[in-house]
């Protein structure tokens, strides 16, 4: 989503510009190209897609009619970025740095936006520092390398919060519209996006409620009424389906989370990431403390929403996932410490502000490239379409596991997944008996088989009960560690290796043996 210029640019700055000096050009300019190649190189390193990504592609290739039903009845998040990414991957469906390519636009969107943001509301100098401090983020390369919701978030975030304070401003149906449909497409991008909609929408009130009268207030309630409505699906659906399941709150958090999201997801027990990342929030909301909006812009967005997520971890359920809070909330603390770090005027703090930022641009792409993912499915995949022989048999545990063998095994466009399954469990045995068959076969819900057949290989899903090892020929077991399964055999086989691929993906190959075993778990980790 590209949002017109006229979003930003229709009302002066809420503080008095201020123009950046030449060592603020120099400093910010080379921090933010720093932070650019950053995200080019971690884009550009990527190996292949991870588990994750394999289910959001998967979701994307899915013909428009099976594409609601297929994320109802694979996936917890909602779909508006699903359906971005299916316009985009439909011009190469095969293609992982294409589809990749979807979040390094969308992160340079979003950078762009910081910088049009904070140039509206606080002149060219906090512009530069915003966005620089943004973009030197070791979360920003990895947002910008990884095919998720993640770099998208945080575009509209920013400009639902540009246009919130827009609206109270200068309100019309255009701009009240326009509000409610980014707020919308943010709200159904993540399973509990809609909790930053209202966060955000708060803190536009907040920072303008000396500027605007009641009937000000009065029209912009009118249209966040309307959004709330819209977006009433997503908390109930959330207390039907439930989200993934994470970690409960404990007091530790109030350190934790903050450092959590500086320091990136794959880093966030890594205790010397963990203090790095502690120590940059810190000292970007140390930046953001002196200026009254800045001030409100910190408490208001970043430290209120780990603060909700801290109680409502403490005693509802837990809510914490660094990645979806590290996009929605870091984009607000850079601008709201570019805007300090612009009004600085003693030369200690200034000097602070600037190691600050050279910290962060000679750190970030060596601290992104340590959260590049582990998992190979490409090379697992790959090995299975050189070595398997027609009348192989190819077992496969886990659904989304499977998705990205036959993404790289067979073909990106296998099939479609709602079809191949492994049997029901109860739930949905009893789901489809109350549908009855022919709404279960409107929404695309026939579950035909658990296998299918490409170039005499034979490609199965689940842990089934009938599968042996064909005289000559190979069964070829793929199962991830932290999914614990085992295949039973009809008759004994031998395995005669097992490969690895990272440190999740394992490979083994069984022969028929009669001095076999017929069980086969998860292999030990090497």
């Amino acid at each position: 989503m590209n949002p017109s210029a006229s979003t930003f640019a229709a009302a002066p700055p809420t503080l008095p510009a201020l123009s950046p000096t030449r060592l603020d050009r120099w400093l910010c300019g080379l921090a933010l190209a720093i932070g650019l190649i950053g995200a080019l190189a971690f884009w550009s390193a990527r190996g292949s897609l991870w588990e994750d990504e394999i289910i959001a592609i998967t979701h994307g290739l899915q013909s428009l009619g099976s594409f609601q039903s297929e994320m109802l009845r694979n996936d917890i998040h909602p779909f508006s970025w699903f359906l971005v990414l299916k316009g985009w991957s439909a011009l190469a469906p095969a293609s992982d740095r294409w589809a990749l390519g979807s979040s390094l636009l969308s992160a340079a969107l979003s950078a762009w936006a910081v910088y049009r943001v904070a140039l509206r509301h606080g002149g060219a100098s906090a512009a530069l520092w915003g966005v620089a401090l943004y973009c030197v983020q070791p979360t920003f390369a990895w947002e910008a390398g990884t095919l998720r919701m993640y770099s998208f978030v945080p575009l509209l975030a920013v400009c639902s919060w540009a246009m919130g304070r827009q609206l109270l401003r200068e309100g019309s149906w255009r701009r009240g519209a326009l509000l409610v449909l980014v707020q919308l497409l943010l709200a159904y991008s993540h399973a509990i996006e809609f909790l930053f909609v209202g966060l955000i929408a708060l803190n536009t009130l907040w920072l303008e409620w000396e500027h605007t009268g009641g009937a000000a207030r009065w029209r912009w309630l009118r249209w966040q009424a309307l959004t709330l409505v819209c977006m009433l699906p997503l908390p109930l659906s959330a207390l039907a389906r439930g989200t993934e399941p994470l970690m409960g709150s404990d007091w530790y958090a109030v350190l934790h989370y903050p450092a959590a999201i500086v320091a990136g997801w794959p880093l966030e027990n890594d205790r010397g990431f963990l203090i790095a990342g502690g120590l940059v929030f810190l000292a970007m909301a140390a930046l953001a403390l002196p200026g009254r909006d800045s001030r409100r812009l910190m408490l208001g967005v970043p430290v209120l929403g780990l603060a909700a997520a801290l109680v409502i971890g403490l005693f509802g359920k837990p809510l914490f996932k660094s990645p979806v809070f590290a996009a929605n909330l870091l984009p607000f603390l850079a601008i709201a410490a570019g805007q300090g770090a612009a009004r600085l005027t003693a030369p200690a703090a200034k000097s602070g502000a600037a190691v600050l930022l050279l910290f962060l641009a000679a750190a970030t792409i060596p601290w992104s490239q340590r959260q590049l993912p582990g998992e190979n499915y490409a090379s697992a995949g790959r090995t299975i379409a050189l070595f398997a022989r027609p009348g192989d048999v190819v077992v496969v545990p886990n659904v989304s596991v499977y998705w990205g063998v036959m993404r790289y095994a067979a073909d990106a466009q296998w099939g479609r997944p709602l079809e191949i399954l492994p049997p029901d469990n109860a739930a949905w045995q009893a789901l489809k008996r109350k549908l009855g068959p022919e709404w279960t076969r409107r929404l695309s819900l026939e579950q035909r088989s658990d296998r299918v057949v490409i170039k005499g290989i034979t490609y199965i899903v689940g842990e089934p009960r009938d599968v042996a090892a064909p005289a000559g020929g190979s069964v070829w077991l793929v199962q991830r560690a932290r999914y614990a399964s085992a295949l039973e055999l009809t008759a004994p086989a031998r395995r005669l290796q097992t490969q690895w691929f990272g440190k999740e993906l394992s490979l083994q190959q069984l022969q028929a043996d009669p001095a076999g075993a017929t069980r086969y778990e998860n292999p030990a980790r090497p």
